[in-house]
């Protein structure tokens, strides 16, 4: 250990290629990355590593420390001691993440400097500021309450941040109040609805076409389709490992042969270990977030004029709806949909027999 209060900054080659250094933060040393190994061309991303370590340690050596305004005499300044919070978290984030958070710092500085002044340090930024801020962003935005919410849970997130590095003592988002958020509106399907769905989905996007099949046969959702791989299918049945299963238990999802047929079919070119609806939601060797089915289906929706109502998993929904419908006893469907009551939407996951349903399938009222 050295006899001052960082470590300074190393190139190092490991399994990726980054920069790192530490500095002294209320007795403890804060460690900080930056990664390289981005760079198509490596010989110019090694260049460009040892270049930043030659700088970082110039400044740590002049006094600078991460956060810090050298005019301020020594105090932090917030916008960049955020800005630091964010360089970090942008290494361990998706890019959507990094944009959310770059869209939502941009904000923040804009509401900042109409609250405060540009130069505000982390300890003179108060309750009182953040207040103003939000308010004038309710004004400026408009936002709904869920987006108002996410707002709030990030700037939190980051202050809490700030404290952990000795910033500053108090978190001023803390107190300030969520907005009540509308239940997103949605409904079932009709049967003019459906048919032109699938018509639509059988010209242009058969592999989402198998997506809503799978939702409305099987009540496979989101999070599990994308995690199937390809070798889930056997014979007619879906076979849902607990590692992929929402609730976290292995089920076994029996289909209607001509769906089961469709499916193997379209999958005798495709590698087992495949995700099933990976990358582009078709087999992929890279997996697909489950935000991908729900904007895919946004776009289909409105390709077809649709109402906005109309959500990817109103097809779960509508399945259930029609099933009651043609007289199938509500256990039945509580066990294929893991339903503990047929409420569709405000149901609790029930434990699973475990046994596979072949006679529903065969008697499930058609998709059109």
């Amino acid at each position: 250990m050295n006899d001052f209060d960082y470590y300074p900054a190393e190139y190092k080659r490991l399994k990726r290629n980054y920069v790192e250094f530490s500095y002294m933060v209320n007795g403890r040393m804060q460690r900080v990355r930056k990664y390289f190994d981005h760079y198509r061309n490596k010989t110019f991303g090694e260049k460009k590593a040892r270049e930043y370590a030659r700088q970082i340690n110039a400044k740590l050596s002049d006094g600078w420390r991460p956060g810090m305004d050298t005019g301020t005499a020594g105090r932090v300044a917030l916008k960049a001691a955020i800005a630091n919070v964010l360089a970090i978290k942008y290494e361990f984030s998706r890019v959507r993440t990094v944009q959310s958070y770059r869209a939502h710092y941009n904000l923040l500085m804009h509401l900042i400097s109409l609250v405060a002044s540009d130069g505000i340090t982390c300890e003179e930024f108060t309750q009182e500021h953040a207040a103003k801020a939000m308010d004038l962003l309710v004004k400026l935005r408009k936002p709904s309450g869920t987006t108002y919410n996410n707002y709030l849970t990030n700037y939190r997130s980051w202050w809490n941040e700030l404290i952990e590095r000795g910033h500053v003592k108090d978190n001023p988002f803390a107190k300030l109040k969520p907005k009540k958020q509308k239940r997103a509106e949605n409904r079932v399907f009709s049967d003019a609805e459906l048919k032109a769905l699938v018509d639509h989905l059988r010209e242009t996007d058969v592999w989402f076409l198998m997506a809503c099949q799978l939702l409305y046969y099987g009540g496979v959702r989101r999070s599990e389709l994308v995690g199937l791989k390809v070798s889930a299918l056997e014979g007619r049945c879906i076979l849902i490992p607990g590692e992929v299963a929402k609730n976290g238990k292995a089920r076994t999802v029996a289909l209607p042969e001509p769906v089961a047929d469709e499916l193997a079919a379209l999958l005798q070119s495709s590698q087992k270990e495949l995700f099933l609806f990976g990358k582009g939601l078709e087999p992929h060797e890279k997996k697909a977030w489950p935000n991908r089915i729900s904007e895919r289906f946004a776009q289909h929706r409105e390709a077809l004029g649709m109402d906005k109502r109309l959500k990817f998993y109103g097809l779960k929904d509508t399945a259930a709806e029609r099933l009651l419908r043609s007289g199938v006893d509500v256990s039945r469907i509580r066990d294929l949909y893991d339903h503990s009551s047929v409420a569709i939407t405000d149901a609790y996951l029930k434990r699973r027999t475990g046994v596979v349903d072949e006679a529903l399938a065969d008697n499930f009222p058609p998709l059109v």
